[in-house]
Formats: C-alpha cells, structure tokens, sequence
C-alpha cells in the first residue's frame, strides 16, 4: 500500500503527464509518445534517466520510470521550497 505523500506524488505525476499528453505531444502516435511526455514532464529528470537510451515505441521500462518519478518527485518538492518566502526572525 502507497503511503499517502506516495499517493499525492503519484497523482502529482499523472496528472502531469495528462496535460502533457493533451497539449504538447499530442501530436505524436500513441506507442511513441513517451519520450516526448517524459520530457514534458521535467527536461532534468529526462536528461538523467532516458537521455542516453530514450524508450523505443510501445517500450515499457518500469525500473526507470520509478527512478524517473523519483527525480520529479524531488524536482517538485525542491521548487516548492524553494518558492516559500523565507521565516521571519
């Protein structure tokens, strides 16, 4: 069972990965949107995980897209805080 922060990043991701879907790759064939998507996504968490080896089309990869959710997950969580204002003292 997914802890509740899981859940949130999951969803996080996924709702992501929809207006991704929807808007700037919709132009791609179905089995090879993907990488476009992914890219979408977050460029960084790209860069790291499938830049080297993009998904051939229809490819699932389950390993990397943990390791890809992960490094959104963090991406997310760090642009968060850094977008908090400061405590005052």
């Amino acid at each position: 069972m997914l802890s509740a922060q899981k859940r949130r990043a999951a969803f996080g991701i996924q709702a992501r990965r929809r207006n991704c879907k929807q808007q700037q790759c919709s132009e791609q064939p179905i089995f090879e949107d993907d990488n476009c998507i992914n890219r979408c996504i977050s460029e960084e968490c790209y860069a790291k995980i499938y830049a080297r080896e993009p998904l051939e089309a229809g490819e699932v990869d389950r390993e990397r897209w943990l390791r890809f959710s992960e490094c959104y997950s963090l991406e997310k969580r760090t642009l968060i805080r850094d977008d908090r204002p400061a405590a005052s003292t």
